[in-house]
């Protein structure tokens, strides 16, 4: 919803999510349960989230839909090495990329201006239910 919200369309959108899936996936192994194992994942969101924030600065006065330049602008840095994961960790700049994604799913980075996802999500569920609820009454 939130990318869709900045402009990036659903092809764009479906890879998206399968990104950062393989994070998640790739976390759960890649991680090795110690102490120090949470303090490098802080490292590497606090890097992305600066990196997100000077992308956003960058193209967010470029017109309303500015979220597909911020996610290729963003993916962009990524692949090119702007973040570089400590040696113990196996991580792609896809993998990286897939961490971007989930911090927007936790609402740390965005691809539009901030709105209110629960109340958009349920806008959305009520116009999905809507068209049921007509063939219901028969309209």
């Amino acid at each position: 919803m939130k990318l869709a919200a900045g402009g990036v369309r659903s092809t764009r959108i479906r890879g998206a999510l399968r990104l950062r899936e393989a994070w998640l996936a790739q976390w759960e192994e890649a991680r090795h349960d110690l102490p120090g194992d949470e303090a490098e994942r802080q490292d590497l969101e606090a890097q992305i989230l600066e990196i997100a924030g000077d992308v956003e600065a960058a193209v967010a006065n470029s017109g309303a839909d500015w979220g597909e330049r911020m996610y290729e602008q963003l993916r962009e840095k990524l692949r090119n090495g702007d973040v570089v994961p400590s040696p113990s960790l196996t991580l792609t700049p896809e993998h990286l990329f897939g961490l971007a994604l989930n911090l927007t799913a936790e609402c740390e980075i965005w691809f539009s201006e901030e709105f209110d996802v629960e109340k958009a999500l349920r806008e959305a569920a009520q116009l999905n239910a809507r068209p049921l609820l007509d063939l219901e009454v028969g309209r």
